[in-house]
């Protein structure tokens, strides 16, 4: 006889269950999620509970995900993430759902302004930097176009501060003095 390879995942058969340390996990991050095996996605899906379970009519919901629809629907739950059953159900996973959880930053329109104070502060640094670049270019326009008619471009931007006395510039008075006295002397 032949052995067959068991699949690890069966549709109609019982429901795998996920590992109890992840439940745990995500229990202990929000008490209103669980993780559930759609049999039509065959992969683990993570919900969390809006409202109170409710009677539900099972013929408003078709297509091809109506199992799972109608199940969240009838246990008062809503979809938040898939989990392919190749990925591990470990930290990570529960990483995406805090990132992905809008509540946990105060909502979706405290959301939406932290986004735009960001956005704001971006923009006005672009413009910083945009006047600053534009203030440096005609700095660069201002100094070429001096150089090119002939005139000096001061390269100082701060006024500099008087030299401190030393003996050069008392040696070029006496060596003046000294031509001056030379020609003097030399005379006609």
């Amino acid at each position: 006889m032949r052995s067959r390879k068991k699949r690890r995942w069966t549709v109609g058969l019982e429901d795998p269950l996920p590992p109890e340390g992840f439940v745990r996990k995500l229990e202990a991050l929000d008490r209103n999620l669980r993780i559930r095996w759609s049999r039509t996605d065959q992969a683990w899906h993570i919900e969390e509970r809006v409202g109170p379970a409710a009677c539900v009519d099972p013929s408003k919901y078709f297509g091809p995900k109506r199992h799972d629809r109608f199940v969240r629907a009838r246990d008062g739950y809503e979809y938040l993430r898939k989990v392919m059953p190749d990925v591990a159900l470990d930290e990570r996973v529960l990483y995406f759902v805090v990132a992905g959880d809008l509540h946990r930053y105060g909502g979706a329109h405290a959301l939406c302004d932290a986004i735009e104070r960001e956005e704001a502060r971006d923009e006005a640094e672009r413009k910083r930097k945009r006047r600053s670049d534009s203030r440096d270019r005609a700095k660069d326009v201002f100094e070429n176009m001096t150089w090119r008619s002939g005139r000096r471009v001061g390269l100082a931007l701060r006024p500099q501060a008087p030299r401190p006395s030393s003996k050069a510039p008392r040696f070029f008075k006496v060596y003046r003095e000294a031509q001056k006295g030379r020609a003097q002397t030399e005379g006609p």
